[in-house]
Formats: structure tokens, sequence, C-alpha cells
């Protein structure tokens, strides 16, 4: 569901799905759908901020860029 997308694209469909879940029309079936997935999402982009993280901190702790495994 979530192969490769940036942090910004899973906040864009978090927000979507919240938006969605606001509309009064919502049908309860519909409503826990969105929430579940909006549950993987905002895992998945809690997983993109931790490796943003061991980017920054790799940099900060050798004054360069490298690539590197979290």
């Amino acid at each position: 569901m979530n192969q490769e997308k940036t942090y910004n694209q899973l906040i864009e469909e978090i927000m979507g799905g919240l938006n969605k879940l606001s509309n009064s029309e919502i049908n309860m079936d519909e409503a826990i759908a969105l929430f579940e997935g909006n549950l993987q999402k905002i895992n998945a982009a809690k997983k993109a901020l931790e490796d943003y993280k061991g980017k920054v901190v790799k940099v900060l702790a050798d004054n360069k860029i490298a690539e590197f495994e979290v």
C-alpha cells in the first residue's frame, strides 16, 4: 500500500482521509476502512520521519553527507 511513498504524499493522503471522515454522509463501514487505512499511513509516515532523523543525526555527527542504514 505505502511502498515508496514520500512523507509528503502520505500526509496528503492522511489529510484526504480525515476530510472524508468529517463528512456526515459517510457510512460506518467506510469510516472504519478509512480509519484503518490512515493508521497504516501514519505508521509509514512515522517510519519515514525516523529515517529522516537518522540521516540528519548522521550528517551532524560526521559534519558531512553520507549514505547509511538506520
